[in-house]
């Protein structure tokens, strides 16, 4: 292993860790790639919060500059004889790509998950179209991932059940499962597949928007005990499954709660804002919400009187004007 190796070894071995990446800055430095050294080192400032114009604009500059040849050691990951790519994008932060979105239906990614992890600090991986779950659950190199995006992937029971028992998802800390018109929605087994995992033990943040979600089922299991965050955005929650979130008594953890774009009225929201099981929840996001006047007529936005009571509860947490951030 020459030096530059073992200097990005230690920058993917630790990639929580600021220190490796400015000595392979400054490493590039000495040996003539001044553009990458800069690059690294912006990132980390801007990661740290200096939120400055000027240095938002040198980052811009610099990867524009040289985007193409930074990623071209992924570029060897493509699927043989298929119009698809194997990495279909990659995402930078701190100097490093941090993110990768991967399309596997070529069943590719548990030959080459190995390489892949050397090349960068990875923690985190969106996988969509189909994915073989049972064939790429169980790599080892999924430990380094702290973030999991399931996206437009379908998910079969089986499948699932495979991936929810995985012993590489211990990191994992968010898990999105977005369901998908085309390929499908979380399922009634799935939904209790997940509840009841015991493969997640550092799942703090779980997003399942755009399923057809029985909270019944979800609230059951020991899983939603462990959330601090909690999206269900456009998944028909109403009255009733709003009731069933505030009797919930394992969401004593949540602190940020997403129920956009469904259609939950009076009556769930009071029962939001005065649940005694939500002691943490400091953001409630209602916006793009339907709701049902007591004589039945829908409105966007909900009633004075409601209103009043969940600012009273959540103050400028409660969000329910304003456009849907992405």
């Amino acid at each position: 292993m020459n030096e530059r190796d073992a200097l990005l070894r230690a920058v993917c071995d630790t990639p929580d860790d600021d220190t490796p990446r400015l000595v392979f800055a400054d490493w590039l430095q000495e040996h003539g790639d001044e553009a990458r050294a800069e690059f690294i080192r912006v990132q980390i400032a801007l990661a740290r919060g200096d939120a400055s114009a000027r240095l938002k604009e040198r980052e811009q500059e610099l990867f524009a500059a040289h985007q193409e040849v930074w990623e071209q050691p992924f570029e060897k990951f493509k699927a043989a004889n298929s119009f698809r790519n194997l990495i279909y994008d990659v995402f930078f932060h701190r100097g490093f790509i941090r993110a990768l979105v991967i399309c596997d239906e070529e069943k590719q990614f548990a030959d080459h998950a190995t390489e892949v992890f050397q090349l960068a600090p990875i923690q985190r991986i969106t996988f969509f179209h189909k994915w073989p779950h049972a064939a790429s659950a169980e790599c080892a190199e999924l430990l380094r991932l702290k973030e999991l995006r399931i996206y437009r992937a379908g998910f079969e029971t089986k499948a699932l059940g495979a991936l929810l028992r995985s012993k590489s998802l211990l990191n994992v800390t968010r898990l999105e499962l977005i369901a998908d018109n085309d390929n499908g929605y979380l399922t009634a087994e799935g939904i209790e597949l997940l509840s009841r995992s015991t493969a997640l033990p550092a799942l703090r943040h779980l997003d399942l928007s755009y399923n057809c979600i029985w909270l019944a089922i979800l609230t059951e299991g020991d899983l939603i005990g462990q959330l601090e965050s909690l999206k269900l955005r456009c998944t028909d929650i109403d009255d009733s499954g709003a009731e069933v979130l505030a009797r919930c008594e394992r969401l004593r953890s949540l602190t940020h709660l997403d129920l956009t774009a469904n259609r939950i009225g009076d009556r769930g929201l009071r029962a939001l804002a005065t649940s005694r099981n939500l002691p943490r929840l400091t953001t409630l996001d209602l916006r793009h919400n339907l709701y049902d006047t007591e004589g039945g007529v829908e409105i966007r936005g909900c009633t004075p009187e409601t209103r009043q009571i969940l600012e009273d509860r959540f103050g400028a947490g409660v969000l329910i004007d304003g456009r849907l951030e992405e």
